[in-house]
């Protein structure tokens, strides 16, 4: 069966070592006086397929089966070799490997949930109309979204998507804000055409507040935004003084009215 497994062994290919192992696990277990031999050979590519499972684990987006994959491999070689330091050494270090891994798993779902929960509360203040409160809490679970690495597949997808599903959220929360301001200013037109100047110049002095809560930087890739605000801002500014101007005009007015009775 060793010779058997050497000449296969000897073909390469993944079949080839397959068929390899399993006559060398025969010579094995027949025993006699080339078992030692055998076990040496058995020892070695466990070792080495324990490497490469290993070297896999260590990568971004490993199967979470790699690492328990490659601690089963050295144990299979420490089973052929018990005198094996190597495989006893890279069992204890797996071992290691494993629980560090739990932990930042464990870490990741941490901060997965603590962003759901975050956006959530986001959406909540949304429909309050709280809309500064829900980007301030939208941008603070888009950061826990951000940070989560691409180590754990599922994870890092769940991150991606939901940094995507936060900017869209706060993109529809600023729309919102921005027709506050833009209604804001439709009614002091009204208020300017009924000439009621001092609640005209009222409402457009509103606009500043309502659309400041919107950030100066651009945080979702929706450069219109920005410049909407500073439009509305500009446009609130010049209202107001066109406003205070229409009102003296109208006190002037009445004024002369009033004079020539």
């Amino acid at each position: 069966y060793e010779h058997i497994g050497d000449s296969f062994a000897a073909f390469g290919g993944k079949d080839g070592i397959d068929r390899a192992v399993r006559e060398w696990q025969n010579a094995f277990e027949m025993g006699g006086e080339n078992r030692p031999s055998v076990a040496g050979k058995l020892n070695k590519h466990f070792l080495e397929v324990g490497r490469a499972f290993l070297d896999t684990a260590a990568k971004p987006g490993a199967d979470d089966n790699d690492y328990p994959s490659a601690l089963h491999a050295f144990e299979s070689a420490l089973d052929f070799d018990r005198r094996s330091d190597e495989a006893a050494n890279l069992i204890q270090r797996t071992h290691v490997l494993i629980n560090e891994r739990n932990a930042r798993h464990d870490t990741t779902l941490k901060l997965i949930a603590s962003a759901e929960k975050l956006t959530a509360q986001a959406d909540g203040l949304t429909k309050n109309e709280d809309y500064g409160g829900a980007i301030k809490t939208y941008r603070q679970a888009m950061s826990f979204y951000a940070s989560i690495g691409d180590e754990f597949k599922d994870e890092a997808r769940k991150g991606k998507e939901g940094v995507r599903n936060v900017k869209t959220a706060i993109n529809g929360t600023i729309d919102k804000i921005l027709n506050r301001g833009h209604e804001a200013i439709d009614q002091g037109d009204k208020a300017v055409e009924e000439k009621r100047f001092e609640e005209a110049i009222n409402l457009y002095g509103t606009v500043e507040g309502i659309v400041n809560v919107i950030p100066d930087e651009n945080i979702t890739g929706n450069k219109q935004h920005a410049q909407t605000k500073r439009e509305l801002i500009e446009t609130s500014k010049t209202k107001v003084e066109d406003a205070k101007k229409a009102k003296l005009k109208e006190e002037e007015r009445k004024k002369a009215e009033d004079a020539a009775r």
